[in-house]
């Protein structure tokens, strides 16, 4: 099992070491490993792992008897087939950063460059009983970084409406070049590229179960359309894509509305034309962006403050004018829908956090924000409730100070209520 150094380690004691160790410090540590009476120290063959941009180097000092060890690790040299101990315009050296009890001990080294050949070999600085010290190595080894391109994978397309859908891809290896930007094409013709309609993502997301994905919404599909779909990246030398996958619109919601209760007192108020346009609005964002039912009835009551909505969609609005518009007709939807409302609206939502992945993706990508979670409460979920007006209209910034607001808000509010289905949401 692997540990930091300078917990495992102790200062060496005695006085300054000659010209090749560096001026004597405290922060240069002795290791202690098993001892072997007669041994004298030995270096095993470092052996490589290479990474994207650096290397991670092994090696593994016994025979140590009457011995301290100090100062050990690795000197490369991209020009000197046998590197020294001296560090150089061409000659570095890397000191350990992990070890073994056994004294097998590892560094890396960082910022290499690709397609170079490099020497290394370990080192170590001894000193034997009668405090004199030396410096041991080990055989050299050779090793190079070699052009890694990403490996992108497009996702099966779970969240998809009339006009819109909601596409996700991950890098199951980033590769070792520089990574100019990656996002995710459509195209109603095959094998789709950069050229093609989609979207650039802003960011991977770090979050558990999620690492190395991205996402992309698409707004402005035609209805029952077969799509193919491929993620890409453009690293500094060339275009990577993933694998294709299709997906066919549909025909969408099918969601309606009437009034139920005293339209008479909504047109007297001059708030029917308000209230009616608001929810012709919401049918129309949900059934192009979602694929739900509901036949929601609506009232006009002066004694509810704002507007509400129960399971199965009666909805009421209040008095007040700025709660006559779209946004509070999409979000008392959504409470008709089981947004706070549905008998398993709190078995799905675990410690204020949605658990279904095809809602929490669906966020994300909206968002465009790979470090969004889809969050709520007893009543309510955010982004995406328009739970203020200001949502829509000012518009919600996520981590990269981009505003996600208008109808990408109102589409987006749709393809989350879809999502919360297709992760199992109890339908009225």
């Amino acid at each position: 099992m692997k540990r930091n150094l300078r917990t495992s380690l102790r200062l060496a004691a005695g006085g300054c070491l000659a010209a090749l160790v560096v001026a004597c410090s405290s922060d240069l540590d002795e290791l202690e490993v098993t001892r072997s009476s007669g041994d004298t120290p030995t270096l095993a063959t470092p052996t490589v792992e290479v990474g994207n941009t650096s290397a991670t180097l092994t090696s593994q000092i016994t025979g140590i008897d009457d011995y301290t060890v100090r100062n050990y690790g690795f000197v490369y040299s991209a020009v000197d087939s046998l590197p020294g101990y001296a560090v150089s315009s061409t000659n570095k050296r890397q000191r350990v950063t992990s070890r073994d009890d056994d004294g097998t001990y590892t560094a890396e080294l960082k910022s290499l460059t690709m397609n170079t050949l490099y020497y290394a070999r370990a080192y170590a600085i001894t000193i034997d009983a009668d405090n004199v010290n030396d410096t041991i190595f080990s055989q050299t080894i050779t090793f190079s970084l070699e052009k890694v391109l990403p490996d992108i994978e497009l996702m099966p397309i779970t969240n998809r409406a009339k006009r819109g859908a909601c596409a996700f891809a991950k890098f199951n290896n980033p590769g070792n070049l520089d990574l100019v930007k990656y996002g995710i094409s459509y195209s109603t013709t095959q094998y789709p590229t950069v050229s093609d309609d989609g979207e650039t993502a802003n960011d991977t997301c770090a979050y558990e179960g999620y690492e190395g994905e991205f996402g992309a919404f698409f707004q402005v599909l035609e209805p029952k359309t077969l799509y193919y779909v491929r993620a890409w990246a453009i690293t500094a030398e060339d275009t990577v894509y993933s694998n294709q996958r299709m997906f066919r619109t549909t025909e969408g919601g099918r969601y309606s509305w009437a009034w139920a209760s005293n339209y008479s007192g909504a047109v007297s108020a001059g708030a029917a034309d308000r209230i009616s346009e608001a929810m012709d609005s919401a049918a129309y964002y949900y059934n192009n962006y979602s694929n739900l039912y509901l036949s929601a009835s609506v009232e006009y009551n002066t004694g509810v403050t704002t507007a509400d909505c129960s399971y199965g969609g009666w909805i009421r609005f209040g008095a007040t004018e700025r709660y006559q518009w779209v946004g509070t007709a999409q979000h008392e939807t959504s409470h008709g829908l089981g947004v706070g409302t549905a008998s398993n609206w709190g078995t799905i939502l675990v410690s204020g956090v949605w658990t279904g992945q095809c809602g929490q993706r669906t966020c994300r990508a909206i968002m465009h924000d790979q470090t969004q979670q889809l969050k709520g409460d007893s009543q309510h979920m955010w982004p995406g409730g328009i739970n203020q007006r200001e949502e829509v209209t000012t518009g919600t910034t996520n981590s990269y100070n981009e505003t996600i607001k208008n109808e990408r808000m109102l589409r987006g509010n749709a393809m989350i209520c879809n999502a919360l289905q297709i992760d199992g949401l109890a339908t009225p």
